[in-house]
């Protein structure tokens, strides 16, 4: 018996990268359907990103999940946003999912892990060294690395430990646990 599709909110920083990834990787992991939504503007500040999602939600309670996408950069207002996230009166309620220093290092963790402090622009020559033809906002990159999955997950998870043994954040990502809480209801709407 299939599940019923889950409704996920994807409010991202980015306009290109991460919502072409996510939206295929979802229809390739079980057809997941996923709403993005871009900022339309050059604000893509957590703060904004946070106000974003919330105004959705408050319009629309019929997602299942709900995620902000974005990398960490240098906004002010970062660690104000991903602490207020979970903390909004949102249904479902919000997650904030970010890479530090970009969404990039999560397909790198596909390949390799990576624990060396490095910029956004290293992790792109780093990626091209396993997907030479690799540009930002490539849409096919979910297919080129779908297969290799588990071991960005196994890989982010791994990061996070001993990022967090370290008292930094660079590199890390949480893009696992946006797929995995997707897979969860999945499974969980599988086995009613």
């Amino acid at each position: 018996m299939r599940a019923e599709q889950v409704r996920i909110l994807l409010v991202s920083e980015g306009s290109k990268t991460e919502p072409n990834y996510l939206v295929e990787f979802f229809r390739l992991d079980g057809g997941s359907r996923i709403e993005p939504f871009a900022t339309r503007d050059h604000n893509t500040s957590p703060t904004t990103l946070l106000n974003q999602a919330k105004a959705i939600l408050q319009d629309d309670e019929d997602f299942d999940l709900a995620f902000i996408v974005g990398d960490r950069d240098e906004f002010d207002d970062f660690a104000q946003a991903v602490d207020a996230a979970p903390r909004l009166k949102t249904t479902p309620k919000l997650k904030y999912i970010y890479s530090d220093p970009c969404f990039e290092l999560w397909f790198l963790l596909h390949f390799e892990f990576w624990d060396a402090p490095i910029d956004r622009h290293a992790i792109r020559d780093e990626l091209k060294r396993h997907i030479p033809n690799y540009q930002k906002r490539d849409q096919a990159i979910a297919r080129e690395i779908y297969e290799k999955t588990d071991i960005a997950m196994q890989n982010s998870v791994k990061l996070r430990a001993k990022m967090e043994c370290s008292d930094s954040t660079c590199p890390t990502t949480l893009v696992d646990i946006l797929i995995s809480d997707v897979r969860k209801l999945i499974q969980q709407r599988e086995n009613e």
